[in-house]
Order: C-alpha cells, then sequence, then structure tokens
C-alpha cells in the first residue's frame, strides 16, 4: 500500500478540510481476506448494506473494527447499529464512554435512536442535530452551531474546538456571550431562548469532541467487514483465526470462537465445520 508522509503544518495549509488516514492490522487482515476470494480490495460495499443489522443484531462483531475492547462490546449490546450513520455515531460515542463519569451522552442518543418522536429540537438546530437525537455528538456540529446559531466565524469556532479538545473548557464560558448576544440579534429571539441555544455547548465542558470524519473512516471499514463476513464467513474467520493480534476477553482467537461467531446460527452461512476454515486458510 502506498505510503503518505503529511503532518499536521502541511495539511493544515490547505484550509479547515478534514482529513483522517487510519492504519493498522485489521486493513491488512480485511486486504488479505478480499484477495483470497478474487475481489477487488478497494471494492465497497453499499454504505447501508443489511450485513450492518445482521451481524450488530446477532452480537457477532469478532474481528469488527473498533469492537475487540468491553466499551465497544457493551455499547454494540444496548446500540445495535443498522446503518452507516449509526455506526459512525457509535464510534463517536465509544470516546465518550471513555469520560469518567458518565454516560448522559450514550443515553441521550440511545434514547432518541429507540424513540426518535421523543425529540424536540428548535428549528435552527434541526439540521445539525437532527441526525444524532439531539445530542452534540461531532466536531463537525459544533462548528456548525457555532457559526449558523452563534454567529461565529469558521475561525473562530476552529478556535472553539481546538481548545475543547485540548481540555481548555473556559473557552465555554468565553464565547457564551458572544454567541448569546449573536443568536439574538441574528435570530430574532429573546435572551431565555438565545440562552438555551448554547446549553448543547455548555454540555460539552470536561467531554470528549469526536470528529465526524474520524468515525466515518471506522465506519466504512465496519461496513465491508460485515458484508464480507456475511458473504465468504469462511474466509474471514481464517484470516481472523490466523490474526495473532485479534483478542477475544484478552486471548488470541481460537478457532472454535472464530467458527461460532461467523456463522451466527444462520443456515444461510454456510461453514458446516472448522474443515472449511482450515481449507480457506
Amino acid at each position: 500500500m502506498s505510503r503518505i508522509d503529511m503532518t499536521k503544518h502541511t495539511l493544515g495549509a490547505t484550509g479547515l478540510i478534514k482529513y483522517d488516514l487510519l492504519s493498522n492490522n485489521i486493513f491488512k487482515r480485511h486486504y488479505l481476506g478480499m484477495q483470497a476470494v478474487g475481489l477487488d480490495p478497494n471494492t465497497s460495499a453499499p454504505y447501508n448494506d443489511r450485513s450492518i443489522k445482521h451481524v450488530f443484531h446477532r452480537e457477532a462483531w469478532l474481528g469488527i473494527s473498533q469492537m475487540g475492547g468491553f466499551t465497544g462490546e457493551n455499547l454494540g449490546r444496548s446500540f445495535k447499529p443498522e446503518d452507516f450513520n449509526q455506526l459512525t455515531a457509535m464510534f463517536a460515542l465509544m470516546r465518550d464512554a471513555n469520560v469518567k463519569g458518565d454516560n448522559d451522552v450514550i443515553t441521550g442518543y440511545v434514547r432518541g435512536k429507540q424513540n426518535p418522536d421523543s425529540v424536540i429540537l428548535p428549528d435552527v438546530y434541526q439540521s445539525i442535530l437532527g441526525e444524532t437525537y439531539g445530542v452534540m455528538l461531532y466536531e463537525e456540529q459544533l462548528m456548525k452551531g457555532l457559526t449558523e446559531v452563534g454567529g461565529f466565524t469558521w475561525a473562530e469556532a476552529d478556535k472553539f474546538r481546538s481548545a475543547l479538545k485540548k481540555g481548555k473548557s473556559e473557552i465555554i464560558d468565553e464565547y457564551e456571550g458572544p454567541f448569546i448576544e449573536n443568536a439574538m440579534a441574528n435570530h430574532k429571539v429573546d435572551r431565555d431562548t438565545a440562552s438555551t441555544w448554547y446549553n448543547p455547548f455548555r454540555e460539552k465542558r470536561g467531554r470528549f469532541v469526536f470528529s465526524k470524519a474520524h468515525g466515518c473512516a471506522y465506519a466504512h471499514l465496519a461496513v465491508q467487514q460485515c458484508a464480507f463476513k456475511c458473504l465468504y464467513p469462511a474466509q474471514y474467520a481464517s484470516e481472523l483465526y490466523m490474526d495473532d493480534n485479534a483478542k477475544k476477553n484478552g486471548k488470541k482467537i481460537s478457532l472454535q470462537d472464530a467458527v461460532e461467531d461467523c456463522c451466527m446460527g444462520e443456515n444461510f452461512l454456510f461453514i458446516r465445520d472448522m474443515s472449511q476454515v482450515l481449507e480457506a486458510a
């Protein structure tokens, strides 16, 4: 695979564009599996492929990117993503789940996902927070809220994002007054309404700020893995078994684990026995 030599300084010169370059052993495993069955490794499954729901509703996520630890498994059980956007949100929520104290963000998202009609948003936030059920989950949402609702420039919004990322929560207090004044002037609302609109930013104090671009990168790989697991379970199981870095409960994945996970209890996934996995390997 090609190597790209870049730094944050050379990327930053291009402007407010988010680049996310991922590299880990899961890519190699997926690449080799695709090659083994004669598929172009660059082939993409549809972003809302039904395999996502099939895999996650059966908790058969062994080997899926980001799902190896306790946080991923615990969140996967309650979250059960069904499409690309929900996968992206889940990977972002994993980071928030590690914040000490805390599951308000996760609880709010899962509650909204289960009962979308319960989410009531002001019109100014419909296009910004609608996809995450009123929860400000991504950096991109934070910056759109500051610019479109709070009247800040993109440079000012990026300063807020950067400060919050570095744990400098005092930026929230610094921006509150100007946000309220700008919102009152630009949207013709009273002070109480404008102050209420600042609540999503107040709630980010001490919390992780995640980039949607980063979540999308993980979700893209996870979609491909779900589709490959459902269409070529024996090959998926063999690559998983041969990967010494793939773990279950802190131990290398056994052949039995790999087979049981890829079968998912479904007859149409034709792994008859372990010999098929060994043959694929």
